[in-house]
């Protein structure tokens, strides 16, 4: 399967910064710099952040032909089943020449 992996890529690398950005954030009493949300705010992002990061580490291995649930770093004991959210992240980064040669 032929995909849009540097693109996958620079999105993956905007994730990590807003979850850095948001892991300072989080702080409340040791807080230096500038506030840009409060505490709770920055929580619930790293926390949205967290499960869009998994997802698309998961499309990411699976755009690369390895098995997602093999890496430590994006098994899930979540309930909820985030499958048609990965498919949905293989559908957006394919390649477009791909599909032109499948129609």
């Amino acid at each position: 399967m032929r995909a849009n992996i540097e693109l996958m890529k620079n999105d993956i690398k905007e994730l990590v910064t807003k979850q850095i950005d948001a892991k300072e954030q989080r702080k409340e009493k040791r807080f230096t710099g500038t506030r840009t949300m409060s505490a709770w705010e920055a929580a619930m992002v790293a926390r949205i952040g967290r499960d869009k990061l998994r997802q698309h580490y998961k499309a990411y291995a699976m755009l690369r032909g390895q098995e997602p649930d093999a890496h430590a770093c994006i098994k899930t004991d979540e309930p909820y089943d985030e499958k048609h959210k990965v498919d949905s992240l293989l559908e957006k980064y394919k390649d477009e020449e791909a599909l032109r040669s499948a129609a």
